[in-house]
């Protein structure tokens, strides 16, 4: 996939902007599932996309009083879940999860990936993701694999082509 770096830095500069304070200056989040738990509700409805062993559920169930409608997609097939691709995914979701998965998808598939969870989400729904914070010091002398270079540039074009905003604190998640 041929990449337009000129589009890449636009759309870096524009989510850039949406911001209350430069990046490196956002809070830290120590716990990347928080924000969501503080946006759901009792009865919303939440889509985790690369669930894995669902223990997001398992989370949710702890953590909240009163459940939420929770259905999974994967597409390692080890584990059952509601979904096994991006296509079968059908409704409308308030939350969509995607924690720890986008850095092992390539650009244009970022890039699909929010095109659907923007499709699939209410009005007034949110998308929440995390990735590995590649800064962190247990980190440092390791290999860092290509797809991790290109997921703050790919979260940053995809919520200006999906016209999702950036919204709330993001951090280094330690």
């Amino acid at each position: 996939m041929d990449i337009d770096w000129t589009l890449v830095n636009r759309a870096k500069n524009l989510t850039e902007d949406q911001l209350k304070q430069p990046v490196l200056e956002l809070p830290i989040i120590r716990d990347y599932r928080q924000p969501l738990l503080e946006f759901l509700r009792p009865g919303m409805k939440i889509l985790d996309i690369g669930a894995n062993r669902r223990s997001l559920k398992e989370f949710l169930e702890q953590q909240m009083e009163s459940p939420v409608a929770y259905k999974s997609m994967d597409i390692d097939r080890s584990y059952e879940h509601d979904f096994y691709s991006l296509e079968e995914i059908k409704g409308q979701f308030d939350a969509i999860a995607c924690f720890e998965v986008i850095e092992h998808l390539t650009p244009g598939r970022a890039l699909d990936m929010f095109r659907k969870a923007h499709q699939l989400l209410s009005s007034g729904g949110r998308v929440f993701v995390s990735t590995p914070n590649v800064y962190h010091p247990c980190h440092f002398g390791q290999t860092v694999p290509t797809l991790h270079l290109f997921v703050s540039v790919t979260l940053q074009v995809g919520w200006r082509r999906q016209a999702l905003t950036a919204f709330g604190a993001i951090g280094l998640f330690i």
